[in-house]
């Protein structure tokens, strides 16, 4: 479960990180409009990090999945389930309108 302090829970997410990601920022937000960039907090507020945030739903038939995509960009993308002893986890998103929209995303951090 990932969450912002400003918009509490997020909707069920793809989390990217690391160094080279920033080089890739207009590829992302050109090929994926629900993708942002977040302060997320974790061990109950204590740490923050930032990271681009983009909710499953905004995986569609068209664009196809983030992880295919960055691939197709020459990044070598792992994939780690942060959610699978999440308890909380929930694979059916309240937020979610039925048109791949989500209602209410996180604020967008700075870029830099």
């Amino acid at each position: 479960m990932r969450q912002t302090r400003k918009e509490g829970v997020l909707p069920k997410s793809i989390m990217v990180v690391g160094q080279g990601t920033y080089d890739f920022k207009e590829y992302l937000k050109k090929h994926f409009d629900a993708i942002r960039y977040v302060d997320l907090v974790f061990n109950g507020g204590t740490v923050e990090k930032a990271a681009w945030v983009l909710p499953c739903a905004g995986e569609t038939e068209a664009t196809g999945t983030l992880a295919a995509f960055l691939t197709d960009l020459g990044v070598d993308v792992t994939e780690k389930n942060l959610d699978e002893n999440d308890e909380n986890d929930d694979d059916d998103d309240d937020n979610d309108d039925g048109n791949n929209l989500i209602e209410g995303h996180a604020e967008e951090g700075d870029e830099d």
